[in-house]
């Protein structure tokens, strides 16, 4: 790894706050926060001031870059080394009590047809549970202005360990801590994702919200 994938990495884990804290055994639980269905958890309004950074595989070793501008995530997928990026939320305090709601809408625009994860996160655990939905975009001529609206149910997102599958589990809809979109290479126990494509890619991220 050059100087520069180092920093990259070392960036992201400061960002995150990836380094295991011993003081945080010691702090109080944040609690949570009553979501009702309906509400935008995410949009260019930004209501519930999540706060997003680059969650790439340069912290494997890879060499792909992604970043968010505005609702537009775009990067570059090297295959080489790694093979995903993501953008993932510092963690929600309070969580949101998403338990009164069925699932996630997710809107977007762009994606050039390839297929993405929605994953949220029930635990403050840095390599938790990751429950993942995944959803496919659509291929869009110049001169068609679409967005591609996905529901998931909380109830079809799969439970994950670095991309594999964790049998009996259920995701806690009383704590929500964390929303993250992945790009990846892979879908799950090893298996490819059937509609992805290596090199530059661009998803317009419009809302997330509950129903």
């Amino acid at each position: 790894m050059n100087q520069s994938s180092r920093s990259t990495q070392a960036a992201e884990a400061a960002f995150f706050g990836a380094l295991p804290n011993p003081l945080n055994a010691f702090s109080p639980n944040p609690g949570s926060k009553q979501i009702k269905a309906g509400e935008t958890l995410w949009s260019a309004q930004n209501p519930k001031s999540l706060v997003w950074g680059p969650l790439d595989d340069v912290v494997m070793g890879g060499a792909s870059e992604s970043f968010l501008k505005g609702t537009t995530w775009k990067g570059t997928i090297v295959t080489e080394g790694g093979g995903f990026a993501g953008i993932r939320t510092q963690p929600i305090k309070p969580a949101f009590d998403v338990s009164s709601c069925a699932g996630l809408k997710v809107r977007v625009k762009g994606g050039d047809g390839q297929r993405f994860k929605l994953i949220i996160r029930d635990s403050y655990d840095w390599n938790g549970i990751a429950w993942s939905y995944e959803f496919d975009t659509q291929t869009l001529l110049p001169s068609m202005d679409g967005i591609v609206e996905a529901s998931a149910p909380f109830t079809e997102f799969v439970p994950t360990l670095f991309a594999r599958r964790v049998p009996n589990r259920h995701f806690d809809k009383f704590q929500l801590t964390a929303i993250q979109i992945t790009l990846s290479k892979f879908g799950y126990d090893g298996a490819l994702n059937p509609n992805f494509k290596a090199g530059s890619f661009e998803l317009e991220v419009v809302s997330i919200e509950t129903y």
